[in-house]
């Protein structure tokens, strides 16, 4: 499952964020980390940590606990705040003609456009490249 992302932008669907707001998150992240390092309380919601990543199943996510572990997903966006991220798998589960429709009428269709954080998202790519390298 590749080239959502290069999809969904040249449709118009999502907009990706300039390499000014990714350069001000960037040291966004770099602050609350050397906080935290100093011991002071930072909330999560103040991180843009966030990211939004395509499913390969309606079902699956990236968190490796469960039995819904995503075997392929890609990354759609990323260094967002938790709102952000939500804002944009909805608008992408209503918007993206590739969605599976839900067969009762009046239901939003599946969401194949999840969130997580950056360090869950890490922690899969993780997970699966060992897999990956356990298989061949």
């Amino acid at each position: 499952m590749t080239g959502h992302r290069r999809r969904l932008i040249e449709s118009g669907l999502l907009v990706p964020l300039s390499n000014e707001i990714i350069a001000r998150r960037n040291g966004i992240i770099v602050q609350m980390a050397e906080r935290k390092a100093r011991g002071e309380k930072v909330r999560s919601g103040d991180i843009p940590n966030c990211c939004v990543f395509r499913s390969d199943d309606y079902r699956n996510h990236v968190l490796l606990s469960g039995n819904r572990c995503c075997q392929d997903a890609e990354l759609i966006a990323d260094k967002l705040y938790g709102y952000e991220a939500s804002r944009i798998c909805h608008y992408l589960g209503l918007h993206d003609p590739e969605q599976p429709p839900r067969s009762l009428k009046g239901l939003p269709p599946f969401e194949m456009y999840k969130w997580c954080t950056r360090s869950e998202w890490d922690e899969w790519v993780a997970q699966r490249a060992q897999v990956s390298i356990f298989d061949e």
